[in-house]
């Protein structure tokens, strides 16, 4: 039989009332028993086999505050495989963890600020400890009469692909569109009409058929803003009418930052505004604007508007990396807004990447510059406009393959470019005098 539940629990003597002195036991999933036992480096003496019905509805005393009961919850993402069989859930930090309290109708509070850091919530213990690094720290040592073993474990987790810093999972308040219609729209529209590759097909439209919910919003100093008014209780106030207002005043002052720059009286001057909405003179006060601005991709996805009313693009062309992003964004806004699909053929390309296949990247640092195929640099040699044609033909028309571009590249396109230019040459040298008339008689070393 196996337990879905372990790590360090209350012993079952203090579900009982039994005297002192306490007993602690240790619950852990039955499969899991030998690999707890190696990692502890000592015998694991097991007493009894318990069903794990019994955990249903059942509560335990909190590990830091023995004032609070928790639930012990059943969960279909934990799996036995490894660990000991229970895992730590917290609602405000991880998706699976989140639809379990969605499905339980729990309140999801996240007590960690923007800064990664924790809140007050937490203790004096915890407060404006970094989670990952101080904050980690810190929970071992509160807990370290419960702990049985630590280790470093290695597994795969996010990074920022600018800073190369880990991402920190969180609930915030986030603007989202529903396109769990539109969606099934744009499903029927690729299986019956895009022109793709088959295979590429199959994968645009599992990323759309599984997208219930698009998060148009990002936390950035720069961006469209999402004019919003934000009152005391963090409740945003906002309505096409409002929005509409905010537009033509940018047009009219010729200033995008007009969101940032102007003042809350200036934005609610106008008596109707107000009115639709539903804010009065003395709310106003303890109003804020909202800070988010709009994800780009909502922007890049209305650049169908560009080619015209009700016009169709014949083709678009982007990168391998774009079924999650533009192509996404194009027929979903397209579709919701016009009912038409933005565009009528996806064309893929693969990435360049540098001889170690990264992704050429400003932030890395290994972006070439056509100019200097071109051109030529201290360090390498000038190959021309031919040699840049040269490894688009090579290196660069091979559909989704990835185009590799660096010195050793470049070293043999210039080995490459010789030959070819050898070779006319050579050809040339023996044509020369030669008009098209066919020879009556070739030499031997014609022949």
């Amino acid at each position: 039989m196996m337990m879905v539940y372990c790590s360090k629990l209350l012993g079952l003597t203090d579900m009982i009332a039994v005297v002192l002195p306490i007993n602690e036991y240790y619950i852990v999933a039955e499969n899991l028993i030998p690999s707890i036992s190696q990692a502890l480096q000592r015998p694991i003496k097991v007493l009894t086999i318990v069903d794990p019905s019994i955990f249903e509805d059942t509560f335990y005393r909190h590990c830091f505050y023995n004032n609070v009961a928790s639930p012990l919850v059943s969960a279909s993402h934990v799996s036995a495989s490894i660990g000991t069989g229970l895992v730590h859930t917290s609602y405000a930090h991880g998706f699976d963890d989140y639809k379990i309290a969605l499905s339980r109708n729990e309140k999801i509070e996240c007590f960690v600020d923007e800064e990664g850091k924790y809140m007050r919530q937490m203790g004096y213990d915890l407060e404006g400890k970094d989670v990952i690094t101080q904050g980690s720290k810190a929970v071992l040592q509160l807990l370290k009469k419960n702990v049985v073993h630590s280790y470093n474990y290695i597994h795969s987790y996010p990074y920022d692909w600018r800073t190369k810093k880990p991402v920190i999972i969180r609930s915030s308040k986030q603007w989202f569109i529903d396109v769990s219609t539109v969606s099934q729209k744009a499903v029927e529209f690729v299986d019956k009409n895009l022109k793709i590759d088959q295979n590429q097909k199959a994968s645009l439209i599992a990323q759309l058929a599984h997208r219930p919910a698009w998060c148009i919003s990002r936390q950035r100093a720069w961006g469209v803003p999402i004019p919003a008014i934000i009152d005391s209780q963090n409740e945003a106030h906002i309505n096409s009418k409002f929005i509409q207002t905010i537009a033509e005043k940018i047009r009219e002052k010729n200033d995008t930052d007009y969101w940032w720059k102007a003042s809350m009286k200036e934005l609610l001057e106008d008596s109707k505004i107000q009115k639709s909405l539903n804010l009065s003179d003395a709310k106003i006060g303890e109003m804020q604007k909202g800070s988010d601005i709009m994800d780009v991709w909502v922007d890049s996805g209305v650049a169908w508007h560009t080619i015209g009313k009700d016009k169709v693009a014949n083709c678009v062309s982007e990168g391998i990396d774009q079924f999650r992003g533009w192509f996404q964004s194009l027929i979903l806004t397209s579709l919701a807004a016009r009912d038409l699909p933005p565009y009528k053929q996806i064309l893929v390309h693969g990435f360049s990447v540098d001889e170690k296949n990264r992704k050429m990247s400003k932030s890395i640092g290994n972006v070439i510059d056509p100019d200097s195929i071109t051109d030529g640099t201290m360090n390498q040699k000038a190959l021309g406009a031919d040699g840049l044609r040269l490894w688009v033909a090579l290196y660069g028309s091979e559909g989704t393959s990835d185009v590799k571009l660096g010195s050793q590249v470049l070293n043999e396109l210039e080995l490459k470019l010789k030959q070819i230019r050898n070779i006319y040459k050579f050809l040339l040298g023996a044509l020369d005098g030669y008009h098209g008339d066919k020879p009556k008689q070739l030499r031997l070393l014609d022949k």
